[in-house]
């Protein structure tokens, strides 16, 4: 797929195979991990992931974007796509958004830059739509970036045995 964002300071396309061992490296550390999927991911649970990354591409014709930043580094991952968690068709029938960086590319903006790149880019679209996200209460970090591209709270859930704020954004 040759799609590619650009933003001043990072570039994103959908990822390929030769970004996986940089996808699980980072699935690897803690730091991202623990809001996640509660635990550092093994290589064979990132390889699943990475699979169900690339298939959503295929599936629904939007997914996850890898990121990488100036100097050519896998940074991290943002993206929209079809979950189906069973929390209900207020959140179900949307694609749901989702951000993963890096430890150490965090606290530079990358994030909040890559996901309004690929927010902006999957509202052009003409399968754009509403979209919702799931956050830990206790992420305040996603919970702000998610407000600061447009989500705002609408519920709660319990899922994966934590609970959950639901946001939503309208398609703008």
């Amino acid at each position: 797929m040759s799609l590619e964002l650009r933003t001043e300071r990072l570039l994103l396309r959908p990822p390929v195979r030769a970004d996986f061992d940089a996808y699980a490296a980072m699935w690897a550390e803690e730091f991202v991990a623990r809001h996640v999927t509660g635990t550092p991911q093994s290589r064979a649970d990132s390889h699943m992931r990475f699979q169900r990354v690339l298939g959503g591409w295929a599936f629904s014709g939007f997914g996850f974007f890898s990121i990488f930043n100036a100097a050519g580094q896998y940074i991290g991952q943002t993206g929209l796509f079809e979950a189906m968690r069973e929390l209900g068709a207020d959140f179900d029938t949307a694609p749901e958004a989702g951000w993963s960086l890096r430890k150490a590319a965090t606290g530079k903006g990358y994030a909040l830059e890559a996901t309004l790149a690929v927010h902006g880019w999957f509202d052009a679209q003409p399968f754009a739509q509403r979209t919702v996200c799931m956050i830990s209460p206790d992420n305040a970090a996603s919970i702000s970036l998610a407000q600061k591209c447009g989500y705002a709270a609408f519920g709660q859930a319990h899922h994966a045995g934590g609970d959950v704020v639901l946001m939503q954004r309208a398609c703008t």
